[in-house]
């Protein structure tokens, strides 16, 4: 089973009943381990309700949820490492980097802006 496979099943345990993925891509994020900065991979799921940022630790998780209405600006980069997705919120942002380019990628960043388009036209 590939690691983008994995990562999303750890997460639809956290899902919620009926709701449906439409999208996932894997990547990486920053965040710090002992007070030292350090890489981890994560998941980045677009669903029927909302974006879901999921990604494993040693014995724990780390989730995130964001709603389509609630997001303000989405944005999207490619350096030499792969892309990149931002999510902006008021008070926080998603970013994950290092996303391969491919089906993944193209399928969750139409989901995620499809969301967003339906959730102003409410």
């Amino acid at each position: 089973m590939s690691k983008l496979k994995q990562l999303v099943e750890l997460a639809r345990p956290h899902l919620e009943p009926g709701e449906t993925i439409l999208g996932a891509a894997q990547g990486a994020y920053r965040t710090t381990v002992l007070r030292m900065s350090t890489v981890r991979k994560g998941v980045l799921i677009a669903t029927d309700r909302r974006v879901v940022f999921y990604a494993k630790k040693l014995a724990n998780f780390e989730l995130e949820s964001v709603a389509y209405q609630a997001i303000s600006s989405f944005e999207q980069g490619k350096d030499a490492g792969g892309h990149s997705i931002t999510l902006v919120t008021p008070g926080r942002q998603v970013h994950l980097k290092w996303i391969a380019e491919g089906p993944d990628l193209d399928t969750l960043t139409r989901q995620i802006k499809a969301g967003m388009d339906s959730a102003r036209t409410r």
